[in-house]
C-alpha cells in the first residue's frame, strides 16, 4: 500500500468515526449541509472532498485538516482529549438555567424589540470591510431568542453557503443594558459561543442597539474575537432570501438602512 493510499484510509476511517458520533449518517448529511449520496462516497473511499469542502468538515467538527490523515487511533485519542476539554462544567449550566429564568421574567420589557435586524460587525481579518448578519430576535416560551446567520465571504460570493454560520441564543435585560448569549447551531462537538452587550437607541421610528461583542473561535485554540456591533431593525416576520442576499463582507462605505455609511454606525458605540 502506498503511502497516498494509507493516507485516503485513514481519512475514511476518521470520518466514518466522527460521523458515527451523530444519530444517523443522514443526521450529518443535514448538520454539515452536504449531500448525502456526496457523503457515503467520502464514507466508502469512492471520492475524496475538495479543499473546500474537506475545511467545511473540519470546522464541523472542530479538527485540523492535516489531522483527519492521522493513524485512527491516534486520531481518536486527540479528538477524545480535545472533546474532554470542552465539556461544560454543572457550575456553568446551573448559572445558563438562572439566566433563562431572568429572560422569563423581563420577557415583557423586551418584547418591543421583536424583529429582523441586520447586525454589522468590523470583518475578522478583512481590512477596511465589515461583516452584515441577518437576527431574528422572537419570544417563544416565555424566553427571548436571538437567532443569527452569517456569512464568512463578501456578499457576492458565488458559493456563498458554504460559508454559512447560524447562531441560537437568548436574550437577557439587566437593569439599562441588554444582553446575548449564543452559540452555533447544529454544533454540539464544537462549543462556539458569543456574548454581545447592547443598549438601546431609539429616533423617531429608528431602532438600533450599540453594543460590545466577545467570541470564542471554533477551533480548538479557542481564539477570543472582541469587537464593537450594531444591530439596526429592518422589519417584522421571518428571514428572507432576500435578507439573507444582502449578508457577507461589506465596504466600509455602504450605506445601512437609514442611509448612514456603516462605518459610521460605529461612531457611537464607546
Amino acid at each position: 500500500m502506498t503511502a497516498e493510499q494509507n493516507s485516503q484510509d485513514n481519512f475514511v476511517n476518521n470520518l466514518r468515526y466522527l460521523c458515527s458520533l451523530k444519530s444517523s449518517i443522514a443526521q450529518a448529511a443535514r448538520d454539515l449541509e452536504i449531500n448525502r449520496q456526496q457523503i457515503n462516497k467520502y464514507l466508502n473511499g469512492t471520492s475524496a472532498p475538495s479543499i473546500r469542502t474537506l475545511r467545511k468538515l473540519c470546522d464541523h467538527f472542530c479538527v485540523e485538516e492535516n489531522e483527519m490523515f492521522l493513524a485512527p487511533e491516534e486520531f481518536r485519542q486527540i479528538f477524545t482529549l480535545r472533546d474532554e476539554s470542552k465539556k461544560i462544567s454543572p457550575d456553568v449550566l446551573d448559572a445558563f438555567n438562572k439566566l433563562q429564568e431572568a429572560s422569563k421574567k423581563n420577557s415583557d420589557r423586551l418584547s418591543m424589540l421583536a424583529g429582523k435586524y441586520y447586525c454589522y460587525r468590523p470583518a475578522v481579518k478583512e481590512a477596511r470591510k465589515y461583516s452584515r448578519a441577518v437576527v431574528s430576535i422572537y419570544q417563544k416560551d416565555g424566553l427571548t431568542h436571538f437567532d443569527r446567520v452569517e456569512y464568512l465571504c463578501d456578499v457576492d460570493e458565488k458559493f456563498k453557503t458554504y460559508y454559512s454560520c447560524k447562531f441560537n441564543g437568548l436574550m437577557f435585560l439587566t437593569a439599562d443594558r441588554i444582553f446575548t448569549y449564543e452559540m452555533r447551531s447544529n454544533d454540539s462537538l464544537n462549543v462556539t459561543t458569543s456574548l454581545s452587550i447592547f443598549y438601546l437607541s431609539t429616533l423617531g421610528k429608528r431602532l438600533r442597539l450599540y453594543g460590545g461583542y466577545l467570541g470564542v473561535g471554533n477551533k480548538h485554540e479557542q481564539s477570543i474575537n472582541r469587537s464593537k456591533i450594531v444591530l439596526e431593525r429592518i422589519g417584522e416576520g421571518s428571514i428572507l432570501k432576500s435578507d439573507l442576499a444582502k449578508c457577507g463582507y461589506i465596504r466600509e462605505t455602504e450605506q445601512v438602512a437609514y442611509g448612514d455609511p456603516v462605518d459610521h454606525l460605529f461612531e457611537s458605540v464607546a
